[in-house]
């Protein structure tokens, strides 16, 4: 799952969080949202945050690498 934040105004992303849709299901916070199970994701942009989704946590120029690096998990290259 891929989580971003935006700055609106500049339609840059500022931070990102790349997370294993495993690791959601895990850890995620169960809640009921209109008599129907949800999953909800809610993680830390402050500076120096040690919350449990820091580890998936990527800068702007971290992401397209960390994007890349997924899909060839995904389907390795000559695949």
């Amino acid at each position: 799952m891929l989580y971003v934040v935006v700055d609106g105004p500049r339609a840059e992303i500022e931070l990102a969080w790349l997370v294993p849709s495993e690791e959601l299901a895990r850890h995620g916070q169960r809640v009921m949202m209109s008599a129907k199970p949800h999953l909800r994701f809610g993680a830390s942009a402050k500076p120096g945050t040690r919350d449990k989704w820091l580890k998936y946590r990527l800068t702007r120029e971290e992401l397209p690498g960390a994007l890349l690096a997924a899909l060839q998990r995904i389907e390795p290259p000559g695949g």
